[in-house]
């Protein structure tokens, strides 16, 4: 059989990650009761999980062309009212004020699922982002999502796909130097990471010792990651008598 092509398999393997973890952040017992994909592109996890199916909310945010032909592809959407698609202009309108204004409610904990988009955009840009989601989560809330090292974005190896990418005026901009350099950026931003690994099969001693080299010593060698974090408590909340709910953020 032929050999599956590393980044489709990564992409796999990133599927099966965020799966388990998003089962995990919605089983039996959590308070979380809302998931949010932004740039969902056609994630059909509110779908296909059963633990998107059962008492909580979905939003789905991407660009108005991605949306309407999301919805035509699926119209057992419209049988969904728990599910909510939001078309936004990107450079025109705010993606957070158009999720609040579909009932997306900040007091209360959520699941963030940015896949497959930092990659696209600047360190700024990104950091951004972060800040607003960081902005609309209740204590509890968790990110999951997936980034780049640098040498995914200047090493030969990876260059047919890069030069692919710009002929569809789509590259790649943006990468870590490495997961430490990631972490420090997402607690910029009010974020703990919890996990942070390489989307690929670490079945050896020997795989995993090769993909932590990577990452603290050669950098330059591509590597693709999918992390989980959580919301750090501010001492605000700290202080904040129990009962007291979080306040809403502000647009």
């Amino acid at each position: 059989a032929a050999l599956e092509n590393p980044l489709a398999k990564g992409v796999r393997i990133r599927t099966a990650y965020f799966d388990e973890r998003i089962r995990k952040a919605f089983a039996s017992g959590s308070t979380a009761r809302q998931f949010v994909t932004l740039a969902c592109g056609v994630d059909c996890r509110c779908l296909r999980l059963e633990c998107l199916q059962r008492g909580v909310a979905t939003w789905l945010v991407d660009q108005p062309a991605v949306i309407s032909s999301f919805r035509k592809c699926l119209p057992e959407l419209d049988e969904r009212p728990d599910i909510s698609t939001v078309a936004v202009k990107f450079g025109e309108e705010l993606w957070w004020e158009k999720l609040l204004a579909h009932g997306f409610d900040p007091s209360l904990p959520s699941v963030f699922l940015i896949e497959g988009l930092v990659m696209y955009l600047s360190k700024a840009e990104n950091e951004e982002i972060f800040r607003r989601v960081h902005s609309l989560m209740a204590p509890g809330s968790i990110l999951l999502g997936d980034y780049v090292n640098r040498g995914f974005l200047d090493h030969p190896m990876v260059e047919p796909f890069v030069d692919e990418l710009r002929k569809y005026n789509a590259p790649w901009t943006y990468g870590a130097r490495s997961s430490a350099t990631w972490g420090r950026t997402l607690s910029r931003c009010g974020f703990e990471v919890r996990e942070d690994r390489p989307s690929v099969e670490l079945k050896t001693c020997a795989m995993r010792i090769k993909f932590l080299l990577i990452d603290y010593i050669g950098t330059w060698v591509p590597s693709y990651r999918v992390y989980s974090a959580v919301k750090k408590r501010s001492s605000t909340e700290q202080e904040r008598p129990k009962g007291e709910g979080s306040p809403a953020a502000s647009a």
